[in-house]
């Protein structure tokens, strides 16, 4: 894999600023989801992390990974926003640090005993500030409209102005050309087995795909193509599920249009709430051609916004 640095040119040219600090208020350099790491010789830690998205049509890496000699980290690659460095010692040697060189910024310390450790810490302060960006920067009377419909406070991106509204369900959509990112919140009656039964290994699994075809029902009659046949729903074989707290289910795969070509990746969210019904708030994407990791995970930040 070719790992050539591809900071940006400025970040290039400033490299022979030495180890002088940065201000204390400088920003962080590269993109989200971009990871400077830093002496992997071996490339351990950066093979790690440039590894597929499970979650993806498409091939993407997990990061988009920047390898550089440990000599070499002076000067503006300081100023890189996630940063790994590859340490001596045993699985227990590890260490993390926030804005070190300048802000927002995460360093990560890992060795080849422990490189699994730098993804978790990596994934949760992306995670973090791009929730920080959206309380910052929202659309506040979408926010109004789904507290009114659902009783939830949430902070919607900025550019989605479209809305479909319907019975217990919501679309929102920032309808772009080249790329279109989508926010869905459905409420069903009843309630998920799993949380009564508290197990999430056994009986959970076999009651959520009941619940997965009331979620594509109500998608297939609310979010059509161009012809009345072609009705959005998920691809069930590719739904991946996950445990965040006791009330809390995550689950993710790829969506379809039946009858058409279009498709692509969503991330989704159900609560059991006190009133006896279902909250499933689902984010999905459609660029076709276009990389499609930074914008699932863009919108993970309003379905899981904590």
């Amino acid at each position: 894999m070719n790992r050539t640095p591809i900071l940006l040119t400025a970040l290039l040219l400033l490299a022979a600023c030495g180890n002088r600090r940065p201000a204390e208020h400088a920003m962080s350099s590269m993109k989200p989801y971009e990871v400077l790491v830093v002496g992997d010789s071996a490339n351990a830690i950066a093979d790690y992390l440039s590894r597929p998205c499970r979650e993806l049509p498409q091939e993407e890496p997990m990061y988009d990974v920047v390898s550089i000699k440990a000599e070499d980290f002076k000067g503006s690659y300081r100023l890189a926003r996630s940063i790994v460095v590859y340490t001596r010692g045993t699985r227990h040697d590890w260490d993390i640090k926030d804005n070190v060189y300048t802000r927002p910024q995460r360093v990560v310390y890992a060795n080849k005993d422990n490189i699994w450790i730098a993804e978790p810490f990596i994934d949760q302060f992306e995670h973090q500030q791009a929730v920080k960006e959206l309380r910052r920067k929202h659309n506040p009377k979408a926010g109004a409209l789904v507290q009114k419909m659902f009783g939830i406070k949430k902070f919607i991106p900025v550019d989605m102005r479209s809305s479909k509204q319907g019975k217990d369900f919501l679309w929102l959509s920032d309808n772009g050309t080249l790329a279109t990112k989508n926010l869905v919140f459905i409420r069903l009656r009843g309630q998920c087995p799993y949380y009564h039964l508290g197990d999430f290994i056994g009986p959970a699994v076999k009651a959520f795909p009941e619940v997965l075809q009331r979620v594509d029902s109500c998608l297939k009659a609310n979010i059509r193509g161009e012809e009345d046949n072609m009705r959005m729903h998920m691809n069930r074989s590719t739904v991946m599920t996950r445990q965040d707290k006791m009330l809390d289910l995550y689950f993710h795969g790829l969506w379809e249009m039946e009858n058409d070509i279009m498709g692509g990746p969503f991330f989704a969210h159900l609560t059991n709430r006190r009133d006896g019904t279902m909250l499933v708030e689902l984010a999905f994407v459609y660029a076709p051609g276009q990389k499609k990791r930074n914008l699932i995970r863009q919108l993970e930040a309003v379905v899981y916004d904590y």
